[in-house]
């Protein structure tokens, strides 16, 4: 079952288990005058996502986001936790623990091509993590694949199969603006069929 509910990503994690530093998925549960706050999906937290922590950003009740952990207090069995939504320090504790069930969709990490497949690379991040491109993801997909063999790219985080934890990944960076598309939406044109087989 695919949900984005943190009752069910987070199922396996106790109010014990959160640290500082620590990269959770949660959704913005209501908005109190200085703090939103957050539901990780677990009992026994109390999670508080402070305006200043927010870097500008408006949150509504029931979004979806990633946090990073700033500071967590247990007392009388219950974890009360400061989150924050640094990008810039989610990608950096990611990098530097490297778990690849924390990795964010977009992170750039550095690919390294260890085999040229039919239909794209095969390749190492973070030096023990599998990850693939598929062609269509390289900056020219005409290009000939062997041009790659052997070489180290930036590549984006496009998502981690749940199960085989093969990483799907691109080389077009996500955070820059996307070319505007060669037909217009609404485009009526004219077409002739050339072959008929």
């Amino acid at each position: 079952m695919g949900s984005l509910n943190p009752k069910y990503i987070n199922s396996h994690l106790r109010y014990t288990m959160f640290k500082k530093g620590m990269i959770v998925w949660g959704t913005i549960l209501e908005k109190s005058h200085h703090v939103y706050i957050v539901d990780l999906g677990c009992k026994n937290t109390r999670v508080i996502l402070p305006f200043k922590n927010c870097n500008g950003k408006t949150f509504v009740e029931g979004e979806p986001s990633w946090f990073i952990i700033r500071e967590v207090q247990i007392q009388d069995n219950t974890a009360t936790i400061t989150v924050d939504t640094n990008k810039d320090d989610i990608c950096a504790s990611i990098s530097k623990s490297g778990h690849i069930d924390q990795l964010v969709p977009g992170t750039c990490v550095e690919f390294t091509t260890t085999r040229v497949l039919r239909d794209g690379l095969e390749g190492r991040f973070y030096d023990d993590y599998l990850g693939y491109i598929n062609q269509i993801y390289l900056d020219n997909p005409m290009d000939p694949l062997r041009k790659y063999e052997g070489s180290t790219i930036n590549a984006y985080v496009l998502y981690t199969h749940p199960v085989t934890k093969f990483t799907f990944l691109t080389v077009r960076n996500p955070h820059l603006p996307q070319h505007e598309p060669a037909l217009p939406n609404g485009f009526i044109g004219q077409a002739k069929v050339s072959l008929f087989a």
